[in-house]
């Protein structure tokens, strides 16, 4: 307190009216994850008593606050010398990237805040890139795509996104257009990105043997500095299985190799090593090293709209669910009810659950404009949808990108 009152050049006594408030300063401090967080702070969430703390202590101290990615340098010129309100609106970090870390700079204090919470810091905004079918490919697509990336993680995107799949899906191309493995564009994305969080939009459960595709996510998590997201679903795409001799077996033991995967998962990311024994699945020594840097796991996220298995799968095993927007918020609020519906079945917490959202936006003259998305975007958020995740079929143009991180992003996070 002494440290944190002589950066702020406050007496010891100012200190004492916010005392309640300090608290967030040991969190920003320790290495407690999300639960042991959620006991200190009892109900409320630490995100609102933070930027509530930042708030006063900014009204009270004579040095600026600055707010940005942990482990980045500060200095008078960049970012910009800002009161924590207005670095919260047009910096963005704070409010929208809910897995941290932060670093808060108080004059040359600096506290590093390992965060993970989804609470209180609105609408937050993902991209999924689809399609590769860009000007002068093949050749175009790595410098392409590295640009799409670097400038989405500038312009405050929550997430970024590659579907899972090995032939081009119906509904967005054609099967021969070019597809590129999802995980080593991940991998290619990490090195060139700093803050977004990364995933697969998402992983069909029959591609890889579980225990392979967990050390894959993991990697993942590693290489990026904690920030992949572990997205699993039944699968569906049967051409490209066949057509590149993937075992395709029917649904219902899809679903059953789905669970048994997620128990896995559970499993490898709780550093127990002991042999899983499942119906489809038998792992002797189910380790883990390195483990994952995301604590206490990179986010599971089961995709998928069926009301018996997938959200009852959801409730049972996931950190996030990932469903189609395109029916409009009132599909969204069905099904989030259903959801709810298993989450008491199963005892879980719907809270718990990071509501995720995929549609796609075509930003334009001649379609949809930036007040167009914030409307959507704000009944989505009414529905319950907590990360709203699009595809732009002009995102190689950037300037979409551009816009939202100018005028949509800073938007919504207030919804």
């Amino acid at each position: 307190m002494q440290g944190l009152a002589r950066a702020c050049k406050l007496r010891i006594d100012k200190l004492v009216s916010f005392l309640s408030l300090a608290l967030c300063c040991t969190v920003l401090r320790s290495q407690w994850c999300q639960s042991d967080v959620k006991t200190a702070l009892a109900a409320a969430s630490y995100s609102t008593v933070l930027l509530a703390a930042l708030e006063l202590l900014s009204a009270c101290c004579t040095a600026d606050l600055l707010i940005g990615a942990s482990g980045r340098r500060y200095d008078a010129e960049t970012p910009p010398r800002l009161k924590v309100a207005k670095a919260v609106h047009q910096h963005q970090r704070l409010a929208l990237q809910p897995h941290g870390p932060y670093r808060i700079m108080i004059g040359k204090l600096g506290i590093d805040s390992p965060l993970w919470t989804t609470e209180g810091i609105g609408l937050r905004i993902g991209l999924q890139i689809p399609r590769f079918t860009w000007p002068d490919a093949p050749g175009s697509i790595g410098p392409k795509l590295a640009e799409i990336g670097k400038t989405a993680d500038e312009a405050g995107f929550a997430s970024l996104w590659v579907m899972d799949h090995f032939f081009q899906i119906r509904g967005v191309g054609e099967a021969e257009e070019p597809m590129l493995e999802g995980y080593s564009a991940l991998n290619y994305l990490a090195g060139i990105t700093q803050q977004v969080k990364l995933g697969t939009l998402v992983t069909g459960v029959h591609y890889r043997y579980p225990g392979i595709l967990l050390k894959t996510v993991t990697t993942l998590d590693v290489l990026s500095g904690g920030r992949a997201y572990f997205g699993i679903g039944a699968g569906w795409n049967e051409r490209e299985s066949k057509g590149l001799g993937v075992p395709f077996p029917p649904t219902a033991e899809r679903f059953e190799r789905l669970e048994e995967t997620l128990q896995i998962a559970h499993q490898m990311w709780s550093g127990e090593i002991k042999p899983y024994r499942g119906k489809h699945y038998h792992l002797e020594e189910v380790m883990n090293n390195p483990p994952a840097v995301s604590r206490p796991r990179p986010p599971i996220m089961v995709g998928g709209m069926g009301e018996k298995k997938t959200l009852r799968l959801v409730a049972q095993y996931a950190d996030a669910c990932n469903l189609f927007a395109y029916g409009g918020a009132g599909t969204i609020r069905h099904k989030l009810e259903i959801l709810k519906r298993h989450c008491e079945d199963v005892g879980r917490d719907y809270e718990e659950i990071e509501r995720t959202a995929l549609r796609t936006v075509n930003l334009g003259p001649e379609s949809m404009s930036p007040h167009d998305v914030i409307g959507m975007c704000s009944d989505l958020s009414e529905a319950g949808v907590q990360h709203l995740i699009f595809n732009m079929p002009n995102v190689h143009k950037i300037s979409p990108l551009e816009t939202f991180g100018r005028e949509i992003i800073p938007a919504v996070a207030a919804l």
